[in-house]
């Protein structure tokens, strides 16, 4: 009876320390909206399947406080039953990481792919490895995570989040053979091959620097001197229309401004007439998608 106390009370602490020890807290929803085939329970525990396969793996080798654990939402909307156990969907990857000194979380990343299809057959255990392919869904997976992880990262020091960008482009390197879609370079140009190429190359590291100063000497200076944030900012923008101008509708320019949209223009809002002026030509120039969401700025 003692031993099995000792036991319990030595796997108790174990649990606790893996708990603490994990670096990313990851939230999932999958809608099943047009179910013909499959009971949704299936979808249940797929979705619990991934929660512990997201939040029970160590992605870094860093020590993490709760409060600062890297924050991902995941959502996988299941667009077609192929078959029982074959599926096509679109993935929702957002992740947000806390300003210095405020109560609120900054969008580093807000992508969404189109071109998901994975087999899944209920109570199959979730694989990955960095090593190999075990599968389209966790590979897709461990992607965005090492993608989410690069942009946090580099928010917080210049070209920080390398290693996890090379992460991702070996995710894609081992995917090359595979015949689902979005890992090779004549998948699209948007995909996630581009996604990572685009992040290692080193024609871009001009990209990877504006994102730290946006949010390192922007965002994160913001409570203690908002014009000098909001000239750094003006500043980072200067440099994502140099990017825009030398290459063109680059996928990371457009996963940046995904996140920012909305943020720019409350940024912006306040400003003075000049910055004003100068955003807005910059934002409609390099996104413009949303010309008039940031016409906006212009009317507050």
């Amino acid at each position: 009876m003692l031993q099995r106390s000792i036991l319990l009370l030595i796997t108790f602490f174990v649990l606790i320390f893996q708990g603490n020890a994990q670096d990313v807290k990851c939230g999932i929803e999958i809608a099943v909206p047009k179910l013909q085939i499959n009971d949704p329970q299936v979808f249940e525990v797929l979705k619990t399947s991934i929660f512990e396969m997201m939040n029970g793996r160590k992605w870094t080798n860093d020590i993490y406080k709760e409060e600062e654990k890297i924050e991902l939402n995941i959502l996988i909307n299941i667009t077609e039953e192929v078959s029982a156990s074959y599926f096509k969907a679109k993935i929702t990857v957002k992740s947000a990481r806390p300003v210095h000194n405020s109560n609120y979380n900054t969008v580093l990343f807000n992508h969404i792919d189109n071109d998901i299809e994975f087999s899944y057959e209920q109570y199959q255990p979730l694989i990955y490895t960095d090593e190999a392919f075990v599968s389209n869904l966790t590979s897709i997976l461990a992607f965005y995570t090492y993608i989410a992880l690069g942009l946090d990262y580099d928010s917080f020091s210049p070209n920080g989040g390398t290693v996890y960008f090379q992460k991702a482009q070996n995710i894609v390197n081992n995917a090359q053979n595979r015949p689902e879609s979005g890992w090779k370079a004549i998948d699209g140009n948007s995909n996630r091959y581009w996604m990572a190429e685009n992040f290692v190359n080193t024609k871009y590291d001009q990209f990877r620097n504006a994102i730290y100063k946006y949010h390192r000497q922007g965002m994160d200076v913001m409570y203690k001197d908002p014009n000098k944030a909001r000239k750094t900012i003006l500043e980072s923008l200067r440099q994502m229309d140099e990017i825009n101008r030398n290459f063109r509708n680059t996928v990371i320019l457009r996963t940046f401004f995904n996140a920012k949209s909305e943020e720019l223009v409350g940024i912006f809002s306040s400003a003075p007439q000049e910055e004003k002026d100068e955003a807005v030509e910059i934002l409609q120039r390099v996104d413009p998608t949303r010309s008039n969401q940031y016409k906006k700025i212009l009317k507050k």
